[in-house]
């Protein structure tokens, strides 16, 4: 009971400062900028993307799924 009225109360407040992180974070980043980070931020993309379909078939496999499951779970 107790935990479900923090929840209640706190929720609101979570979602609120979080509201002001992401504002400041976007007021504070210059756009011109932004151009000259695109390469960086699709090669980081790609290794990210990568990484996931590795430890997802990785995964699969080591449980025995077949190969197409592998790649579902990447």
């Amino acid at each position: 009971e107790t935990a479900d009225r923090a929840r209640m109360v706190l929720t609101p407040l979570r979602d609120l400062f979080a509201t002001i992180f992401f504002l400041g974070i976007g007021l504070s980043v210059d756009p011109g900028k932004l151009v000259s980070m695109l390469p960086v931020a699709l090669a980081l993309a790609a290794v990210t993307a990568a990484t996931k379909v590795a430890t997802g078939m990785f995964a699969a496999r080591r449980e025995g799924v077949a190969r197409r499951g592998q790649l579902r779970a990447g």
